[in-house]
């Protein structure tokens, strides 16, 4: 159903429906909701668990293999499997703990059944086998915490240029949720940021075209414009125009990044989309422009009534605005006791399950049926269930940013 806003612009309700049985109906939910809800029981369990149960049947199974099967049998399949695992999955001291029971059991197989030339020949392959395991296991658990090492710095790093805004500004409470697609620094091309200034409380949402570690220097350029900016222009409709030059300032001057890590393009494609926000001074006028970006989300606090607050005009994004110049379309609408807005990039309205099916945050948040009065626990919930949704594999990095307005 559509209604008219105090701005004008349509907006668009999401309210309960009734639904009958079947896939879709409340049977089909449960049954889907109790086995998303094993699969994600099962995927608590930890990795080292998971091997050393793997280890252990292999083990059991190259016994049998052993003493059943006619003659000795050096080295069945199950114990190299077993030490393939555990080299894969477990540490240097437990990949040689796999190992030795290995040797232990031939060892045992041997003296049972006697050793002859091809049997001692077996033996000394497979003691080899196993420290070739150990030795693979040293290199990947170093590699690994190399890893860590980079991520850590690269988050802080990140944190550095792009401070989580989290907070309270005045009478309105901030949390915000950051997950970056890069596979191995955690850097991403999403940006957040909310700047309490004199014509009130704004923020910036905006995704650069691009992901890992070329997007970052956009972002930073970005969002210390948007700081600077911010407090000197007097409406969106010139923040918009200063964010726009100041881009355009950095694609003339700019160079092609390339190597691993960088997924940016070239200058002459470069843009970024976002949305800019501003609650005025007075707490209840909510201002947005849109330039190519998602709509956000109002839910009213009353009801839990879910409001999208589609733009007046969605204008291109930033970095390509000289191609349709003017100046950014406005939309006003109230925000009152208790209502939340939030804001998202199309990280989250993108992302897809095993079977190509997108995530819909308008219906996630419908379906809570109820008002937001802790920022920070919703993302959580909606972080997750974008997880479960695609599987723990993002396709692209993924933003959101809750502002609930308090009394």
């Amino acid at each position: 159903m559509r209604s008219a806003p105090p701005g004008g612009a349509p907006v668009r309700r999401i309210r309960d429906h009734d639904e009958g049985p079947g896939p879709d109906g409340p049977s089909g939910r449960r049954g889907a909701e109790g086995g998303r809800v094993v699969v994600e029981r099962l995927r608590r369990i930890p990795a080292a668990v998971w091997a050393w149960s793997v280890c252990g049947v292999l083990l059991v199974v190259g016994v049998l293999a052993e003493f059943v099967l006619p003659g000795p049998i050096t080295g069945p399949p199950p114990l190299i499997a077993a030490c393939f695992v555990a080299a894969a999955l477990l540490s240097p001291a437990a990949t040689m703990l796999v190992g030795g029971t290995v040797l232990l059991i031939e060892a045992v197989v041997l003296l049972v059944f006697g050793l002859d030339f091809h049997d001692a020949q077996d033996l000394v392959a497979l003691v080899a086998l196993v420290v070739v395991s150990a030795v693979v296991c040293r290199v990947r658990t170093r590699r690994r915490a190399e890893l860590a090492t980079v991520r850590e710095v690269a988050e802080a790093a990140q944190r550095a240029v792009l401070p989580p805004p989290d907070g309270r500004y005045g009478r309105l409470l901030v949390a915000s949720r950051y997950d970056a697609a890069g596979s191995a620094a955690h850097i991403g091309g999403d940006l957040l940021a909310v700047e309490s200034t004199q014509h009130g409380v704004r923020m910036l949402i905006a995704d650069v075209r691009g992901k890992g570690l070329g997007a970052i220097s956009v972002v930073g350029g970005v969002a210390g414009a948007f700081a600077e900016y911010a407090h000197l222009a007097s409406d969106l409709p010139t923040l918009v125009s200063l964010l726009e030059a100041s881009l355009r300032r950095r694609k003339a001057r700019s160079r092609p990044t390339g190597g691993v890590g960088y997924d940016v393009p070239d200058s002459a494609e470069l843009f970024v989309t976002a949305l800019v926000a501003e609650v005025a001074r007075d707490g209840r006028t909510l201002r947005t422009a849109s330039c190519g970006h998602p709509a956000p989300l109002v839910v009213r606090g009353a009801d839990g009534a879910v409001e999208v607050l589609e733009p007046a005009e969605d204008g291109l994004p930033l970095g390509l605005r000289d191609l349709a110049p003017g100046p950014a379309v406005v939309r006003s609408d109230e925000l009152r006791e208790g209502d939340a807005l939030l804001l998202f990039t199309d990280g989250l309205a993108e992302a897809r399950d095993a079977a190509g099916a997108f995530f819909d945050p308008v219906a996630w948040v419908a379906a809570r049926g109820a008002g937001v009065s802790d920022p920070g626990a919703v993302l959580r919930e909606l972080g997750d269930a974008v997880v479960r949704h695609t599987g723990g594999v993002l396709q692209d990095d993924t933003s959101m940013l809750v502002v609930r307005r308090d009394a």
